[in-house]
């Protein structure tokens, strides 16, 4: 969290405007969120069965945001 209160001040510095830190958080989170959807590579396996919870968990992230 640092780092995004650091980035924001140098923003803020940079840019010359008073930008409310949640201004910035929002934007900078949803593009980190799509830039690691398209970067993601899942694998199916060709068991059968259930799945584990751990596979179900890491299936949903980031689904629950946009409901």
């Amino acid at each position: 969290m640092s780092a995004v209160v650091n980035s924001w001040i140098a923003y803020s510095e940079l840019k010359h405007r008073k930008t409310s830190l949640l201004d910035f958080i929002v934007p900078l989170a949803e593009a980190l969120m799509a830039s690691g959807k398209l970067n993601a590579q899942y694998q199916r396996r060709s068991g059968t069965g259930r799945p584990s919870k751990t596979s179900r968990s890491l299936l949903s992230v980031g689904d629950t945001i946009y409901q």
